[in-house]
């Protein structure tokens, strides 16, 4: 068992078993419940293992925030010179359009 869960912990996204996930997730799940419809997970976890008794995860649609053209760490980095002084004005457009690609 111990080995299984050392397994789990040193291996990465692309060599992971399905074996060292049981390994490792069994002894922390009590109980777990998806709603297709809305897709959110609701886990109960082990009170022996794991702090906090009950975790829900949603997947939620929200609306686009419209009221700046910059995200804060951009206004952040066109605000200091040092680090956008030489940014050409294509490389500033780049950065001020979103990509979805960037939302991890």
């Amino acid at each position: 068992m111990r080995v299984a869960v050392l397994e789990f912990l040193d291996a990465d996204v692309f060599n992971i078993t399905p074996e060292s996930c049981i390994a490792f997730l069994d002894p922390l799940i009590v109980s777990w419940d998806i709603d297709l419809a809305s897709f959110s997970l609701e886990i109960a976890l082990n009170s022996r293992v794991a702090p906090g008794r009950l975790k829900r995860f949603e997947f939620i649609e929200r609306e686009a925030r419209g009221t700046s053209v910059h995200e804060p760490g951009l206004r952040a980095f066109l605000k200091d010179r040092s680090l956008s002084g030489d940014a050409t004005p294509e490389e500033i457009e780049f950065l001020s359009s979103p990509n979805p690609s960037w939302a991890i």
